[in-house]
């Protein structure tokens, strides 16, 4: 993985939220798969009724209607909750660079395809 580097650092070990990381070091528990899951599930809904109610004002058609949607997700979603929780959290600047553009607009950008191809 790109950031495993970050999650078994000590010096953020105090950072990571005791469901993910109930010890210092290893691999989160199931629940934490299980809570990660049903949020995914959950923000899926909201970004599917989101995609519903705005398709028809959304510039183009096809794939640049759905880049459309995944880069508005991505500035909408995912840039101000990262700057939220760079300002909350103590965490590597590289990791939260990494979350952004690996985790962040691409998920996205994948999202916002899969949810113009399925609705549309």
């Amino acid at each position: 993985s790109f950031s495993m580097q970050y999650y078994v650092d000590p010096a953020y070990g105090a950072v990571w939220n005791r469901i993910m990381m109930p010890g210092a070091v290893g691999a989160p528990p199931m629940d934490f798969f299980v809570y990660s899951g049903a949020l995914a599930f959950l923000t899926g809904i909201i970004y599917a009724l989101a995609y519903v109610v705005m398709e028809k004002s959304l510039p183009g058609k096809g794939m640049s209607k759905w880049l459309f949607f995944g880069v508005l997700l991505f500035l909408l979603s995912g840039v101000p909750s990262l700057f939220g929780i760079y300002l909350m959290v103590n965490l590597p600047p590289g990791l939260l660079a990494i979350w952004a553009l690996v985790d962040g607009l691409i998920l996205y950008l994948l999202a916002g395809a899969l949810l113009s191809h399925f609705l549309s």
